[in-house]
């Protein structure tokens, strides 16, 4: 038996939240299909409520209260005494840190003390900043992992970190028979990183051309409101419909109504909506980021005029056709190879 403990940032709320970090949810939900795993979970900073279940395991929960600016700087210590307890009640094998952090340098050294597998799977923006990240234990002690070539290639030229690359996947989807009556579709949080500006604008000359009438943005965000206020302003109300932020099968329903899926995020680790969208048959244009870096199911583009003229392709080609290449099975088996040896 391998007792396994996952540090996150993050994790569901309860069975019923697929919004935080669906990868994490989907991964666990399969490797803990394995007998071999006995798993606890650590989530540093959301939900703020008191340890609870989640499929049967215990979420230990680093913020039990509405969080202060000086709780913050406790953060560290209420992590290195919750493994502290966890291992004096049953003996940590491993400890699997997601993201490189602070907290991912204090769960390294806890684990070099106590002679504990330390894993870190850098998952996002970090790769940009490694430098900050890095201390003798994490470069000589722990394993680190990048989940894309797109995302390793980030951390070269960042740092001197050295990482191999095992991918994300996602369960199969049960696909229903509906009909693609959106053009296109936009999926992820509504920040300066996604880059809905040029999504917009995108729409907006597809528009003008008369190439589209349908098409659907799914996300929340502090960008919101905003971006709703700058539709109404360039009057695209009647063509875009924002869904807000909905649940993952909620998400799906939709690609598998939507032709295109158009991604113009700045930077992206992996892009689970990507493989997301593919395995639900939409045809995918992305700006060359995670997965859809060097991708030959997927179109690459960077200005708005690429996206535009390979949108129009696409949008007069009927067939649809439906990949999963990134099977979560091939994730945990990667992993457990990791746990196991």
């Amino acid at each position: 038996m391998i007792n396994l403990v996952i540090v996150s940032p993050g994790f569901a709320v309860d069975e019923n939240d697929s919004v935080c970090l669906p990868f994490l949810q989907i991964y666990i939900k399969v490797l803990i299909k394995n007998p071999n795993i006995h798993l606890r979970i650590i989530s540093e900073q959301y939900p703020v409520k008191e340890n609870y279940e989640w499929q049967d395991m215990n979420v230990y929960t680093l913020q039990k209260r509405k969080r202060t600016r000086i709780d913050k700087f406790w953060t560290s210590f209420r992590l290195k005494r919750c493994l502290k307890k966890l291992h004096q009640a049953s003996k940590i094998d491993i400890v699997h840190h997601f993201w490189l952090s602070k907290q991912a340098l204090v769960s390294a050294d806890f684990c070099q003390q106590n002679s504990i597998k330390h894993i870190v799977t850098l998952a996002g923006q970090e790769v940009l900043n490694a430098k900050k990240f890095i201390n003798s234990t994490i470069l000589n002690y722990s394993q680190t992992f990048c989940v894309s070539t797109f995302h390793l290639n980030k951390l070269n030229e960042n740092s001197i970190l050295k990482a191999k690359v095992i991918e994300w996947g996602i369960e199969e989807i049960k696909l229903k028979d509906t009909e693609r009556k959106i053009d296109l579709l936009f999926c992820g949080w509504i920040n300066e990183v996604k880059n809905t500006n040029q999504f917009i604008e995108i729409v907006s000359q597809l528009n003008e051309k008369n190439k589209i009438t349908r098409v659907a943005i799914c996300g929340g965000g502090i960008g919101l409101a905003k971006l709703q206020q700058k539709i109404e302003e360039i009057g695209l109300q009647n063509i875009i419909e924002l869904k807000g932020e909905i649940q993952r099968n909620e998400v799906l329903e939709y690609m598998q109504q939507s032709k295109i899926l158009v991604h113009t995020s700045h930077f992206e680790s992996f892009g689970l909506v990507l493989i997301e969208a593919l395995a639900c048959g939409c045809k995918v244009v992305s700006k060359p980021v995670g997965i859809a870096y060097q991708n030959n199911k997927i179109i690459n583009c960077e200005l708005t005029n690429a996206f535009v003229i390979e949108i129009e392709k696409l949008l007069e080609d009927n067939s649809v056709h439906f990949h999963n290449d990134y099977n979560i099975q091939k994730t945990v088996n990667a992993y457990m190879k990791v746990y196991t040896h």
